[in-house]
């Protein structure tokens, strides 16, 4: 890795530019939702509800349900549109 590169990178990781700090926090809040979202897979997997069952249909039935494919979308658009902006002083 040349140092340009290096250096390119560190600024979009530190958050030196305005644009950088959007992706970083971006990138944060992704990565703590898909690490909630686990958790409460794993949660409702082993936790049991008062005849014994677990959990997991009814976790399963509300992560099928619009309002988190739709969200997830949006998620999905915003992360490409912020890869396609390009940073000042970057090439496009």
């Amino acid at each position: 890795m040349n140092t340009e590169n290096a250096s390119s990178l560190d600024k979009t990781l530190t958050g030196n530019t305005a644009l950088g700090a959007i992706r970083l926090a971006a990138s944060v809040a992704v990565l703590l939702a898909l690490a909630a979202g686990y958790l409460a897979s794993q949660y409702a997997y082993f936790s049991r509800d008062d005849n014994g069952a677990n959990q997991a249909t009814e976790w399963a039935r509300f992560i099928d349900s619009p309002i988190v494919s739709w969200a997830a979308l949006a998620v999905l658009i915003g992360s490409i549109a912020l890869s396609l902006i390009p940073d000042r002083g970057e090439k496009p």
